[in-house]
């Protein structure tokens, strides 16, 4: 477990270049700002609402709910008594009910909210949902809607999988597929992903054959990361097949999911989505299997969780957190990691280390900025839906974060690729632009 040092925030460069740009440029009105927050509760998360409440939030109006899978009791302490609203989390008894118990508790999250509203009506200008995973947006309360201007910061693309997130009736703000998380998060998040096992795969080493289902940018990091650890790697994509261009040896491309279950004994889901919804996967496995899931929340093997009941004395005594290990009829072995949860989180307070993931921080902060000051031209010109992270955003925090590590990647400083690599409606801003970037012509992108 990090030390205290690691919550001050003074150690994470990328946060306080942003926190001063604002400061410099005038920081827009935070105080009547109300969010409504989904994050993992880690150390760095934390680190981002101090520098929110320096630029003026008040720390009663931040209400905040962290995920089982990654809740971390010394950053859960810091947050509470940071005067934070924290919603507590109902425990998981069983396999596979993840989602239905968190979904439960985010709805409690937004009653708790809407007595807040009914209680500082006068004292609240708007409100900013700050989600991770779509589970926010997706439960929004109506009548809040209807009274308070409001606007969502999504971080995912699992959030973006949600179809009334996607199209949704208040504009979002899409962190999710900026041209900074997607190009320059990926290898950070393969190494996380990858040194939370190393013990795991050095000790099987010379028998292990890795599949990696679902070759987007995580996918394709996670591959290429084992590949130059040595280890033969198959992939399968369903969406992507014809856009693959994938050619490091010794990798595999499969034909389809039989294939890459078959070939494989460490199989890493990458895809978002439930990758045994067809339980004729429980015939295939003719060896030792382990699975992986690299994405949030427990989707990837969700059917085969939810069917581990009918093994009953597999499950005995097992924490749906921890390890699964399931034995087949035939004899043979699965284990699903951590649960069927993403295996860089934990109870320790990180996913990756502060200095890579606080890119991701950064730009969430950034966007905060965005979401406020834009908020009333968004409104006036009855622009909704996905809304593109600023480029000036991007540029600066990319900009800063590149300074701090090996990359090579210098098209941040051109604006127009920024735009062309990232997705929603972008629209100008004297204030961004003031406040991060530079006062060259910006190219207009249309909304999707």
């Amino acid at each position: 477990m990090m030390g205290n040092t690691s919550i001050t925030g003074s150690n994470l460069p990328v946060l306080n270049a942003v926190c001063n740009a604002v400061k410099r440029a005038g920081a827009p009105s935070l105080g009547k700002v109300l969010f409504v927050c989904v994050q993992h509760l880690l150390y760095t998360s934390t680190t981002l609402f101090e520098k929110l409440i320096q630029l003026g939030t008040n720390p009663d109006n931040i209400f905040l709910m962290g995920k089982h899978y990654s809740l971390c009791e010394d950053v859960a302490f810091k947050l509470k008594s940071m005067g934070i609203q924290l919603q507590p989390l109902t425990p998981l008894a069983d396999f596979g009910e993840y989602t239905s118990v968190f979904k439960q508790d985010v709805s409690n999250m937004w009653h708790r909210v809407q007595g807040h509203i009914q209680t500082h009506q006068n004292n609240i200008d708007c409100i900013v949902v700050l989600d991770d995973g779509g589970r926010c947006l997706e439960r929004l309360a109506e009548d809040s809607i209807s009274k308070i201007p409001i606007i969502g910061i999504e971080q995912t693309t699992a959030g973006l999988f949600n179809h009334e997130n996607f199209n949704s009736l208040i504009p979002f703000i899409d962190i999710a597929t900026c041209a900074a998380k997607i190009h320059l998060e990926p290898d950070s998040i393969a190494d996380a992903l990858l040194s939370k096992i190393k013990n795991k795969l050095a000790a099987k080493k010379g028998t292990i054959r890795c599949g990696v289902v679902g070759l987007g940018t995580i996918g394709k990091a996670v591959a290429k990361k084992l590949l130059s650890l040595g280890y033969k790697v198959y992939g399968y994509d369903n969406n992507n097949m014809s856009k693959i261009n994938f050619s490091e040896p010794p990798f595999i491309l499969c034909n389809n999911l039989q294939d890459i279950f078959q070939r494989s004994n460490f199989i890493f889901g990458c895809t978002g989505r439930d990758l045994t919804s067809d339980l004729k996967i429980l015939e295939l496995i003719d060896e030792d299997k382990t699975f992986l899931s690299c994405t949030s929340e427990d989707k990837e093997f969700l059917n085969l969780l939810k069917n581990i009941s009918k093994f009953p004395s597999n499950k005995k005594n097992q924490n749906p957190l921890n390890d699964v290990n399931l034995k087949l009829p035939n004899g043979k072995n699965i284990t699903i990691l951590k649960g069927g949860f993403p295996i860089n989180f934990d109870d320790t307070g990180e996913s990756a280390s502060p200095e890579k993931i606080q890119l991701t921080r950064g730009l969430l902060l950034a966007g905060v900025i965005q979401a406020v000051a834009t908020l009333p031209q968004l409104i006036n010109d009855k622009i909704t839906g996905r809304i593109m992270l600023h480029p000036e955003c991007q540029k600066f925090v990319a900009s800063e974060w590149l300074k701090l590590t090996p990359n090579n990647h210098s098209n941040f400083s051109d604006l127009s690729w920024v735009i062309e690599n990232s997705n929603g409606a972008h629209y100008h801003s004297q204030y961004l632009s003031k406040c991060f970037g530079s006062t060259q012509s910006e190219p207009e992108k249309a909304a999707a």
